[in-house]
């Protein structure tokens, strides 16, 4: 299995994406949901599933919330 702990502890707490650190207190709660800040850690599929990637250590990178936001489905490179 994959999970984010896994995934950030892989990566040094580290965004692929811009090079920051991510930040497992960049949340909140709003009406009792769980909200991400844009730091918040997140798993990015470096070939998006979307785009016939696969759920797999070697397509998955730590990324910001913010970051991986912006990337959505596109590919590095």
């Amino acid at each position: 299995d994959i999970t984010l702990h896994d995934v950030f502890m892989r990566d040094n707490g580290i965004c692929h994406i811009c090079g920051g650190m991510c930040d497992w207190g960049d949340h909140s709660y709003k009406n009792n949901h769980f909200v991400s800040g844009q730091t918040y850690p997140t798993i990015d599929h470096v070939k998006p599933l979307a785009k016939g990637g696969k759920h797999s250590w070697d397509n998955v990178r730590l990324a910001h919330f913010v970051c991986n936001s912006a990337k959505g489905a596109k590919t590095d490179g």
